[in-house]
């Protein structure tokens, strides 16, 4: 099975001008502080993942402080990439063809990895409250969440590895089911074309919504009536009248039209004005709330756990984006503006029309097809408001019977992707895993931890339900190792190196620890890269003896202080500038 494997990283500050590279060896990798509990174990790891697009836990201020540049080659699916990262902007380079420039992680860049590493996911977004959700490529940190075993969250909980994973609603489902082989690549192909005559039924129904704006439109400038006439009737009349009265009707049918059109219009003008005067007002609460509230250049989300930025600069752009909105409503205030003037000079049209109307009203008197006696008024607001109303109806039928199609079309292409996989698929990936956790399980001594709710991947939770916390770190390591067997069984992903950051947690015995080390080093994929951040301990000796050691300390963390010139220069040459 291809995988992914890092082959070098170089991190550099030229704020402090300091820097540093770690060549990697292609199966096991130990970075280590010796004694030391605060050498950067854990910040090499955390970086290696921010290069490549992540957004790891607490990553600390001082580090942030160094405002850090980081190089990474990788092999990615037997692609050699060079991908480097400065704030949020990314280059990417594959096979040694010129390097792509990446403005943000999100996007463009997080669909080039997802594609190099075969991570098929499609996730809705959350969009304004104008706008409908559309599918998007989520980052990298989706892609590396179950090879991932971050220090502190990553032993109490699962699928949590990385902040800001909150910019997704109910994802989890989604990718667990993706990694573990329930979703494969051509369930998010048909999801698309889902989201697509989402999209054409939404369109639809917002044009039915407006056409019966306009009906109500046509009933209020003319009341209804039931009057009717038949054609040899209205011949009848003589060939002057006839001729005028024709006229009058066909420009009283144009100008309930266009006061139909304008008055659905400027609704849906003041809608919109409702809704940017909604999005100002959060603006200047948030504005506030970052001036006023909070200390320091990062805030939380209190609703999905986000990290933002929050420096000056993000304070001014909340500003900027609060102008923007006011501007866009002044452009629309003139629009309504204009729509209100024309509005006006309609309805005086029409009331000159109707003087007119009246005027040869006085000289005749016409009986219906049933007997009832009318005028030429009742005859002219019928002929016009009828052929509005037949003519819009004609359109609204067309838009419902569009709207159904795109609705059924929905239902069929779910029908597809529920027939990507039998029951006796699923049957077998359950079996399958459940067979991997429970020999994981037994290999880790972690007896205590109950099965008995767990039937799949999904179940994570109730796998942490019971045993003490000792034996419910190593549940969480058996879990990984399930789900990893599980991506190599039926997967359609590559393998991302294994990290494993200090899985000494809770006190584990030194039995206990060495049956974690062992898991890692004889149950994982052969082929599966793995880095384990861990203090110098006889116990991790096995796999000491046969990785590469990188040895962080005091005196030479992550960034070194003696090769900045010389790596520098090579970022210079190979990261030219834009």
């Amino acid at each position: 099975m291809k995988n992914l494997i890092f082959k070098r990283a170089v991190f550099l500050s030229d704020t402090q001008r300091s820097a540093n590279q770690f060549v990697f060896h292609k199966k096991y990798n130990l970075i280590t502080g010796g004694k030391d509990h605060s050498a950067g174990k854990t910040s090499l790891v955390k970086s290696l993942l921010w290069g490549l697009g992540c957004q790891p836990h607490d990553i600390p201020d001082s580090w942030k402080a160094l405002d850090c540049k980081s190089y990474i080659e990788c092999d990615i699916g037997g692609n050699e990439c060079i991908i480097y990262r400065y704030q949020n902007t990314i280059k990417l380079s594959v096979n040694g063809e010129p390097f792509k420039t990446f403005p943000k992680i999100t996007g463009n860049y997080s669909s080039a990895f997802a594609s190099l590493v075969g991570f098929s996911v499609l996730l809705p977004n959350r969009p304004s409250k104008e706008e409908d959700p559309e599918l998007e490529t989520p980052p990298p940190a989706y892609y590396f969440l179950p090879f991932y075993i971050d220090q502190k969250k990553g032993w109490s909980e699962v699928w949590n590895g990385f902040d800001s994973l909150g910019q997704y609603s109910d994802w989890k489902r989604t990718v667990i089911k993706f990694h573990t082989g329930y979703l494969p690549p051509e369930h998010f192909d048909l999801e698309e074309e889902i989201y697509d005559f989402k999209k054409k039924e939404a369109v639809a129904q917002n044009e039915v919504k407006r056409i019966d704006t306009a009906l109500a439109v046509v009933d209020e400038y003319v009341p209804k009536t039931n009057f009717t006439i038949n054609e040899e009737e209205f011949e009848r009349i003589t060939d002057e009248v006839k001729g005028t009265l024709q006229n009058l009707s066909s420009e009283q049918e144009i100008i309930l039209s266009d006061l139909s059109n304008s008055t659905a219009e400027r609704y849906h003008l003041g809608s919109q004005m409702e809704l940017l005067a909604e999005a100002a007002l959060e603006l200047e609460e948030d504005y506030k709330f970052s001036v006023e509230n909070i200390d320091g250049d990062e805030l939380e989300c209190p609703l999905c756990g986000t990290h933002h930025d929050n420096t000056i600069i993000d304070k001014a752009e909340i500003l900027a984006d609060k102008k923007q909105l006011e501007s866009q409503s002044e452009s629309i205030r003139k629009k309504i503006r204009t729509i209100d003037r024309n509005i006006s000079d309609l309805n005086i049209r029409l009331s000159e029309i109707r003087d007119q109307i009246n005027t040869i009203n006085q000289k005749y008197s016409i009986n219906d097809l049933d007997g009832n006696k009318g005028n030429l008024s009742n005859i002219v607001d019928s002929l016009a408001s009828n052929s509005v109303k037949k003519n819009v109806s004609r359109t609204k039928e067309e838009k419902q019977l569009e709207s159904k199609k795109a609705s059924d079309k929905q239902r069929d292409l779910k029908k597809e992707q529920r027939k990507l996989l039998t029951k006796t698929d699923k049957d077998d990936r359950n079996e399958f895993f459940m067979s991997r956790l429970e020999s994981h399980i037994s290999k880790l001594s972690a007896s205590g931890v109950s099965l008995n709710a767990v039937k799949s991947p999904i179940d994570h939770k109730k796998l942490l339900r019971d045993g003490g916390a000792a034996e419910s770190t190593r549940a969480i390591l058996a879990y990984h190792a399930s789900v990893m067997d599980m991506i190599k069984a039926f997967g359609s992903e590559l393998l991302s190196p294994f990290i494993v950051d200090t899985p000494r947690q809770h006190e584990q015995n030194d039995i206990s620890y060495k049956s974690i080390i062992e898991l890692i080093m004889n149950r994982i994929p052969t082929e599966q890269q793995v880095f384990l951040c861990a203090l110098d301990d006889p116990v991790i000796s096995d796999f000491k003896n046969k990785a590469k050691v990188i040895t962080l300390n005091n005196k030479t963390k992550l960034l070194g202080d003696g090769n900045y010139e010389e790596l520098r220069k090579e970022l210079d040459r190979v990261i030219r500038p834009d």
